[in-house]
Order: structure tokens, then C-alpha cells, then sequence
């Protein structure tokens, strides 16, 4: 019988030079079922992907909080666990301070109709009340669920073959497009590098303490689209060449 867990002391030590997992931002076709599906969770990735607003951000969010005239959402709380079941709303964010994030006049004509039909002060709720942990992670994995029921109708339709029941016993095929919430706020940090925000702008505008760590997701994102376009680049050159050859 063992009596002592021999490693309950021991600490796992990560090399300097471990690779670390990159999060990635979501594809275009997983944007555009974000546009698409209807959700109570489509909201909160709305918040995510096109202002970055954070997980704990967007639970506390008031919709006092924004300023449909002027387009610009007051980011001044955060939500923070303080039992095992439970959030408490803290004044500021992670990084203890407050900012204020444009909002797409594409996007405010959505959160005008859900302000309309809010009956809530909270932006994201639960029966009109703050999410707690399991509520939350309730209902984003629902979300999840329904984007992936809704591509896998789609697939079936493209078939010819009949749909199963969404609740149906043997469970719905996975069609890949499910992601995490912090992905959201990577794309929203992606689309800000493709459209030319410079750096300390979107510093501002995620939120981050420190520039550097703003500077580290546009060096990792400057890498990936100049590999990109040079790939576009050797392939252009193969063309040219397999042109040059044939005559």
C-alpha cells in the first residue's frame, strides 16, 4: 500500500526552449457562422472576435457600458472567480485598468436589436443574471454544438441525405469547426495586423499591460503571411518556369 505520494513535492520544470502552443486565429468560413448562427453565446463571440474583448470582459459587460451614438464600448470591469462556482464583477481589467474599444458601425445595428430585446443589465446573462462558471461553460459549449449541427446539416444537404435528430443518441459527426473563446480575440488581434493598426494602437485596444506582448502576436502573425506569400511566390516562379520549358 502506498502511504506517500512520492512526487507530491516535485515541480515540473518546462525547458527554456520548448515549443510553446500558438494559438490561432478562426478561419473565414468559422467567422461567417459566427455571423450566421443564432445563439444566446453569439453575442459574447460578436464582443470577442470584433472589438477582443476578453472572456471575464465580456460576463460583466453592462449595457450601460456602451455607447451606441458614439460607437465605443467603456471596458471598465471584469469578471473573477471567487468561489468554485461563482463570479464576482471587479472594477478594471486583467491588467487593472480601463479602455475604451471602437464598435464597427457594422456591428452596432446587431447590438441595437439585442439592446431592444435585452431584458437584462448584463449584455451576456443567464435568465437575466450574471453566468456563473458552469452556466457559462454551459452554454458555450452548447454554442459549439449548434455551429456544428449547423454545418453538418449543410453537409447533408449538399448529400442528399437526411439530417439525424440534433439530440440523436449516436451523436452528430464532428465537422472541425469548433474553438475556444480566446480564439476570438486572437482573430480580432489578426484582423487589426491585416488592416495596418500599428502596434501601440492595438496595444490599447487589447488591453495589454505591456507592448511587448502585443509585439510578439504581430511578429508571430508577420511571420505566418510572409511564409504565405512566399509560397505564393514559389509557385508563381514554378508556373514561369514550367512556361519557359514548354516552348
Amino acid at each position: 500500500m502506498i502511504v506517500k505520494n512520492p512526487a507530491c513535492k516535485a515541480y515540473k520544470v518546462i525547458p527554456k526552449n520548448a515549443p510553446t502552443k500558438m494559438v490561432t486565429s478562426i478561419t473565414e468560413y468559422q467567422r461567417e457562422l459566427v455571423m450566421m448562427i443564432e445563439h444566446p453565446a453569439k453575442i459574447a463571440a460578436i464582443l470577442m472576435m470584433f472589438m477582443g474583448l476578453r472572456t471575464g470582459e465580456v460576463l460583466s459587460l453592462k449595457w450601460s457600458d456602451i455607447d451606441l451614438n458614439e460607437l465605443v464600448i467603456n471596458v471598465r470591469t471584469s469578471c473573477e472567480r471567487v468561489a468554485s462556482n461563482k463570479y464576482s464583477i471587479k472594477f478594471g481589467t486583467k491588467n487593472g485598468k480601463c479602455r475604451k474599444v471602437s464598435i464597427p458601425s457594422s456591428v452596432a445595428e446587431y447590438l441595437e436589436r439585442q439592446k431592444l430585446s435585452s431584458v437584462s443589465e448584463f449584455v451576456v446573462n443567464k435568465n437575466g443574471e450574471l453566468h456563473t462558471p458552469t452556466t457559462w461553460k454551459r452554454t458555450w459549449k452548447s454554442y459549439q454544438f449548434s455551429l456544428n449541427y449547423a454545418v453538418y446539416k449543410e453537409r447533408c444537404k449538399e448529400l442528399g441525405v437526411e439530417p439525424k435528430n440534433k439530440y440523436s443518441p449516436t451523436g452528430i459527426p464532428d465537422m472541425n469547426v469548433r474553438f475556444n473563446a480566446h480564439q476570438l480575440r486572437h482573430t480580432f488581434a489578426t484582423m487589426l495586423y491585416l488592416s495596418g493598426v500599428d502596434v501601440l494602437t492595438a496595444q490599447e485596444l487589447l488591453g495589454h499591460a505591456d507592448a511587448k506582448t502585443t509585439l510578439n502576436i504581430y511578429t508571430d502573425l508577420d511571420k505566418k503571411f510572409k511564409k504565405i506569400n512566399i509560397i505564393k511566390f514559389d509557385h508563381y516562379i514554378q508556373n514561369e518556369l514550367l512556361k519557359v520549358s514548354s516552348l
